[in-house]
C-alpha cells in the first residue's frame, strides 16, 4: 500500500504532453500505436494515446482521473493472502468432514481448462495445496470465485445470512 501511495500518477501537464505527443506521432507522422517512438513515450507510466473526456473538461479545474479509478482489491492479493484463504476455507471444510473436502477436490477436477495457461487442470488434491506455483494459486482463486459453495457449507450459511 505504501508503493501505491509512493507511486501515485496524477494527471498533470507533463503526462498530458506525453498523451499528445504520441497521439501526434500516431495520426499526424503515421506511427504505428505500437511503434517505438510512441512506446518509448507512454510504456514508462503505462499509459495509451487515448484522451480521457474526464480529464479534458473537468482537468482545467484540477480533477484528477487517477483519484477516480478504484482498484480491485482482487487484484493485489499476493500469493500468500490466497494461500491464507484457501486454507482457511479448506479447514471449514474439513470441520463438515472428510466429505465435503472430497467434493471440493471433485469440483475443482471438473473445472475444464481455459485460455492459453491461463486455466490449467487442476490436480486431484487441490485441498492438500501441495506443489502449487503462484500461477495455481492464482487460478485457484478465480475458480473459487466462480464455485457453488451452497452445497459446501450450508451449515454456515445461516450464520452469514441472518441477522
Amino acid at each position: 500500500m505504501a508503493n501505491r501511495e509512493r507511486l501515485q500518477r496524477i494527471y498533470n501537464e507533463q503526462l498530458l504532453n506525453k498523451i499528445e505527443k504520441a497521439r501526434e506521432f500516431i495520426f499526424e507522422k503515421g506511427h504505428g500505436p505500437e511503434s517505438k517512438a510512441v512506446k518509448d513515450l507512454l510504456d514508462h507510466g503505462s499509459l495509451t494515446p487515448c484522451r480521457n473526456a474526464f480529464s479534458t473538461v473537468l482537468g482545467p479545474h484540477g480533477f484528477d482521473v487517477f483519484k477516480m479509478i478504484v482498484p480491485e482489491k482482487l487484484h493485489e492479493w499476493d500469493v500468500g493472502r490466497v494461500k491464507d484463504f484457501l486454507s482457511h476455507l479448506v479447514r471449514i471444510l474439513h470441520c463438515r468432514g472428510k466429505k465435503q473436502v472430497n467434493l471440493f477436490d471433485r469440483r475443482f477436477r471438473w473445472v475444464p481448462t481455459f485460455g492459453r495457461g491461463v486455466i490449467r487442470i487442476f490436480h486431484n488434491n487441490v485441498s492438500g495445496m501441495k506443489k502449487l506455483a503462484g500461477r495455481d494459486y492464482t487460478a485457484i482463486l478465480e475458480v473459487c470465485i466462480h464455485l457453488n459453495y451452497d452445497s459446501l457449507l450450508t451449515r454456515f450459511s445461516v450464520l452469514t445470512t441472518s441477522r
